[in-house]
């Protein structure tokens, strides 16, 4: 097969592995079938001496649903001598169950001579439980000339506590121009110190001109204090045409159990 020939297949077996991780993320393939079935497309390509590239290897990378999964794509990158980028190391940070192992891959990564970037220090936000050990992170990325993003910071947001700190980040991502998104109200949300707080954050973010999705009613549901809050969220949700997904019926069912 000529060099041309080549490079159009490679990114034919790019694009397929794209899609299913497409498909996993829209839950039309379980994890498992995903995995499967990109390891099949894999083999097939295999099969007719297509030569993987970084770009198809950290796509299955993405794909990989436990250590034993990934140890077998990173062989790969060793056995075609195929340099790991940093979006590898992104993938693996993000991949990590541990903050020390996430470290591992850091370190080996800016030993490699990689720089890394605001995906690279946000694969940290999880594992912080604080909004002092996020500012931590963020620090991190001030001393690798590395800028936060929206992702930063609804990150910190999801560790505020209580309505105050979580309105105090917003206002200091806006000061410097982070804008944010649906995440950053869902996560304002569940943060707040009550419904009524809740609600006007709700309200808040319409005026902001952000779309609500099911996810944040689920959200401002799981505030409801009272069956009329229970009432509110129901009647926006059929406002808004969203369905009653196993989701909502189990959060709806456990907060009509609990509130009277």
């Amino acid at each position: 097969m000529t060099q041309p020939n080549v490079i159009m297949t490679q990114n034919q077996w790019r694009d397929k592995i794209l899609k299913i991780r497409q498909d996993r993320k829209d839950k039309l393939l379980s994890g498992e079938e995903a995995w499967a079935l990109a390891r099949k497309t894999g083999e097939k390509y295999s099969e007719e001496d297509i030569p993987p590239t970084t770009d198809i290897l950290n796509a299955h990378l993405q794909l990989c649903q436990s250590p034993e999964q990934a140890k077998t794509i990173l062989k790969k990158f060793r056995d075609f001598g195929i340099k790991a980028n940093t979006t590898t190391y992104n993938i693996r940070i993000s991949q990590a169950e541990y903050q020390h192992e996430a470290r591992e891959i850091y370190d080996s990564m800016i030993r490699e001579g990689l720089r890394p970037n605001t995906y690279t220090l946000n694969g940290f936000m999880p594992f912080c439980t604080t909004v002092a050990e996020g500012r931590e992170i963020i620090k991190m990325m001030h001393k690798r000339n590395v800028q936060p993003n929206t992702q930063t910071y609804n990150g910190l947001i999801s560790m505020a506590k209580g309505t105050q700190e979580g309105q105090e980040i917003k206002e200091e991502m806006e000061l410097k121009n982070i804008i944010p998104n649906v995440v950053t109200y869902n996560s304002l949300i569940t943060t707040a110190d009550s419904f009524r707080d809740g609600e006007k954050i709700y309200q808040e973010m319409k005026r902001s001109g952000f779309e609500p999705t099911l996810n944040t009613l689920v959200t401002l549901l799981k505030k409801a204090e009272s069956r009329s809050d229970i009432a509110k969220v129901e009647q926006e949700r059929l406002n808004r045409k969203f369905p009653g997904t196993l989701v909502w019926e189990k959060q709806y069912a456990e907060k009509m159990k609990s509130t009277v």
